[in-house]
């Protein structure tokens, strides 16, 4: 009877944990940014999927203009549901290197069941829209520079915006812990882990102007936000 009821909570796990990761899944596959017009200028979309990573699941559309909008899926939507997301004006550096990426790949026309990409599990999709036009490639890894580019850029540009995510949330509990965070933001931008540096201005605002973070977190704040070109007195 003991061995029968040990099968039974062990199915049970396992039906569970099934119907969590398609839950996520599920989530993760509906994110559908736009950016804030909506699809009247040409527009780029990557999206990604890495199991056990940190965020699942994210999105990222730049359009033209270099208004964009970013969607993650956060590990505790079996929790909330809620995605996060954050619209933001792309740097004309992100905007152009964007566009002329897309453009050397004849934006995303006819790669079909090109070699060049491993689909064997189909984690990152770029897509090209404009008009009518939809154009998409799918891969988990690729020996085109160009693609290899592109998704280390929004790569970079999805690092910066949850670890902007992540600081807020410290600000706001545990003002304690932002020297430590200060200080490993500094170590990815000197390893340029970061892109789109502008998006963290709001929260390093608040930080360099935060009497309860120590002198040195708020110093050290006030030196990001001098690299980025913007001035603690902006934000009030």
């Amino acid at each position: 009877m003991a061995v029968h009821k040990q099968k039974a909570r062990a199915l049970s796990f396992t039906v569970t944990l099934i119907l969590l990761v398609k839950c996520l899944m599920g989530v993760g596959q509906d994110l559908n940014p736009q950016t804030r017009n909506a699809g009247q200028f040409p527009t780029v979309v990557f999206n990604c999927s890495r199991n056990g990573a940190t965020p699942p699941f994210y999105s990222i559309a730049v359009d033209s203009t270099g208004s964009a909008t970013y969607e993650s899926i956060p590990n505790s939507v079996a929790r909330t549901g809620t995605p996060y997301t954050m619209e933001f004006l792309a740097s004309n550096t992100t905007r152009t290197q964007i566009f002329g990426m897309i453009e050397s790949l004849h934006f995303l026309r006819g790669f079909g069941t090109d070699p060049e990409f491993n689909v064997a599990g189909s984690s990152h999709t770029l897509t090209f829209t404009e008009g009518g036009q939809r154009n998409q490639i799918q891969y988990d890894a690729t020996s085109n520079t160009n693609v290899q580019n592109l998704t280390t850029l929004f790569e970079r540009i999805s690092s910066t915006l949850e670890f902007g995510r992540r600081l807020g949330i410290t600000e706001q509990n545990d003002t304690d812990a932002i020297e430590a965070e200060i200080s490993r933001m500094k170590d990815m931008i000197q390893a340029k882990q970061f892109a789109e540096l502008q998006t963290l201005s709001s929260i390093l605002v608040r930080i360099a102007s935060d009497p309860r973070v120590s002198l040195s977190s708020r110093q050290q704040a006030q030196l990001i936000l001098t690299r980025i070109g913007t001035s603690s007195t902006s934000g009030r």
